[in-house]
């Protein structure tokens, strides 16, 4: 189990919008971050990855945006997300604890755990976005997880695998989850075009990039483009380049050498 937090390792802030970097190790594929408004992505960019997240609120506010779908966490609340879901937060005076863990690491305990948790992993249930934080069930063993991943005590491997299949078990007694029907075609058409974009900024954001290129990623002409990208993102896709080469540089800034001067840093890339 890896635990991150700002001053305990920087490395792990380096963006990636699809995030394909090992979680904690291979036998134990949990990891945990806590963030606050010191942390450098303290503002959650857009990004998907294949392992679930759990994400509890400890305080402050949380505007989130999971698969299309906007909402506002407080604290107390728990969110869910599903293994490849597009995901983002702005938080405001929060501070957020998340646990990304495998379900494959899960279904390995049994052919029953692989029947049972098989249907959340290939997409045809889906766990609710939202967790009831008011049950009281499925908020000890929330916080539970969370403590246990926090602080290592003896047998914490054990505990923190029971924990995640007590979470399970409350989610499928309880029918927190949905027979996941597939997205109209529309909207998984505009998740695509998404994914694709934000992949070929990932990929190229250290060259000069321009509007007609990142729209061709999209497959739309650069005009719908514009709509289509502040539509799902909220941002100019001019503006969320150059956010991201910032992070980027601040990333390097603070893994390379903390005395360097950041400025400096990000000016190799604005002007690009």
């Amino acid at each position: 189990v890896v635990q991150y937090s700002y001053d305990a390792e920087p490395l792990m802030n380096t963006l990636e919008y699809k995030e394909n970097k090992l979680r904690g190790s291979l036998d134990f594929p949990i990891e945990m971050h806590i963030i606050d408004a010191a942390h450098p992505r303290y503002v959650m960019p857009c990004h998907w990855h294949e392992e679930c997240e759990l994400i509890y609120i400890e305080s402050g506010e949380f505007v989130y945006e999971i698969d299309m779908e906007e909402g506002l966490a407080s604290e107390g609340d728990i969110l869910f997300v599903s293994g490849e879901m597009l995901h983002s937060g702005i938080p405001n005076n929060c501070i957020y604890k998340c646990i990304v863990f495998s379900m494959d690491f899960l279904m390995k305990g049994s052919s029953i755990c692989y029947s049972l948790l098989s249907p959340f992993s290939i997409g045809s249930s889906r766990v609710n976005l939202r967790l009831p934080s008011e049950d009281n069930d499925i908020h000890r063993v929330v916080r539970g997880l969370f403590d246990c991943v926090s602080n290592m005590p003896e047998g914490y491997i054990l505990q923190t695998q029971g924990l995640l299949y007590q979470l399970f078990g409350y989610i499928i007694q309880k029918k927190y989850y949905i027979q996941h029907s597939a997205a109209s075609v529309g909207s998984q058409k505009r998740i695509r075009q998404l994914k694709n974009t934000l992949a070929f900024i990932e990929s190229n954001y250290s060259s000069p990039l321009t509007l007609e290129q990142m729209a061709q990623a999209a497959e739309m002409s650069p005009k719908y483009f514009c709509y289509f990208f502040h539509n799902m993102t909220h941002h100019t896709p001019i503006d969320y380049l150059n956010r991201h080469r910032i992070d980027v540089a601040r990333q390097r800034d603070t893994i390379i050498s903390p005395s360097l001067h950041l400025n400096a840093a990000l000016m190799i890339y604005l002007i690009l």
